[in-house]
């Protein structure tokens, strides 16, 4: 049993042992104090590109983009970063900083509001009839009628509306 102990302790050394140059001379492999940073590439308008692409799927699932992805920042791009900006209270400028690109790629799900259009929009829908708070049109259009249904959601689960 000691052997088998040795044996694998002695072989553990080898495989995780740092890297070992000439004359026994150590190398490190990693710092642990070494912090990585990743620049964040700016996206503005007129740019192409597989972060363009990146940006307009995740965009589109969250519902701001319904364009074809093209890898081309355009009109289109611009107004639905536009758009994440002012849900997200963010300045609105259209372009995908750092900081925008953080909250686009972190985000799970868009703010939903009067005039919000979209699946998310009639799935909330789908859901509040299913609960019994909601008897309107599945239109995925977020109208008076979904706003009251919500409002009645949240009083009822003794959340501010």
């Amino acid at each position: 049993m000691k052997y088998k102990m040795l044996l694998f302790l002695s072989l553990a050394l080898l495989l995780f042992s740092p890297v070992l140059a000439e004359e026994g001379e150590a190398i490190p492999i990693d710092d642990p104090q070494e912090q990585v940073v990743i620049e964040t590439p700016l996206l503005t308008y007129g740019m192409t590109g597989d972060d363009v692409t990146r940006l307009q799927q995740k965009l589109q699932r969250l519902g701001y983009y319904d364009g074809e992805i093209t890898g081309s920042y355009g009109d289109l791009t611009r107004a639905a970063v536009k758009a994440f900006q002012s849900d997200f209270l963010l300045l609105q400028t259209g372009e995908a900083d750092a900081d925008t690109q953080e909250m686009i790629f972190s985000a799970q799900y868009r703010p939903l509001r009067l005039g919000s259009v979209g699946e998310d929009v009639r799935q909330l829908q789908i859901r509040l009839t299913t609960l019994g708070y909601f008897s309107g049109k599945l239109s995925g259009t977020y109208l008076p009628a979904t706003q009251d249904a919500v409002s009645l959601f949240q009083r009822c689960a003794g959340e501010e509306a």
